[in-house]
């Protein structure tokens, strides 16, 4: 089946098994133990920020990646005042032990499609990178279908693009559907998976 062919106002009567494939799928979650330029870390609200930073400084930490650029430019109450989620994943990052050099900072973004056109802008800014490299989308696992569907998009044609997903126990395949909170952010993605579809902005998810 094909997500546009999906009623989307009945989304969420659908099965959970569905609904897992839907967002999960398409081996999204899968780690290709590769390495690359740099790992584009994804804001979002302050519950799901450190998680996500946790992951972007794995990548970094095992040598796999050369910089993180955390990205969004929304502001929020977070322990280090009210700032950007940028800015608070960096806070993040310092904490974890990351070297402030390895660092570049997007903090104008305020949508995920907004986060791959701006990052574009500061890897060119700040990288100067040409030719192909790999660029690893860090986000939350119930979010990464539909951040790297953008990516490849929006990023520049030549960019390898690989999925990273942050520290989530709560929000995985098999235990979303247990917590309110966690069941809203899935239902949610669902959702805007098939509006980016019918926009015409990414391709069609199969399930």
């Amino acid at each position: 089946m094909k997500l546009s062919q999906q009623n989307y106002d009945t989304l969420r009567q659908m099965p959970n098994e569905q609904i897992t494939e839907i967002v999960y799928g398409g081996g999204s979650l899968q780690d290709d133990g590769q390495s690359g330029l740099m790992a584009l870390l994804l804001g979002g609200n302050p519950l799901v920020m450190k998680e996500r930073a946790q992951g972007a400084a794995n990548l970094y930490q095992a040598g796999r990646v050369k910089y993180i650029m955390p990205t969004g430019g929304v502001k929020w109450d977070t322990e280090f005042g009210h700032i950007s989620e940028a800015e608070c994943m960096k806070q993040h990052l310092m904490n974890m032990g990351i070297p402030e050099e390895a660092i570049l900072l997007e903090n104008q973004a305020t949508t995920t499609r907004e986060n791959m056109i701006f990052a574009t802008l500061q890897i060119e800014r700040q990288l100067k990178a040409h030719g192909d490299y790999r660029v690893y989308v860090v986000t939350s696992p119930c979010h990464m279908r539909r951040s790297l569907a953008l990516a490849k998009a929006y990023l520049p044609r030549k960019v390898l693009i690989s999925g990273y997903p942050g520290v989530c126990p709560q929000g995985m395949p098999d235990t979303w559907h247990q917590d309110e909170f966690q069941a809203e952010r899935v239902y949610r993605e669902a959702e805007l998976l098939h509006r980016f579809i019918h926009a015409g902005d990414i391709d069609d998810v199969e399930f």
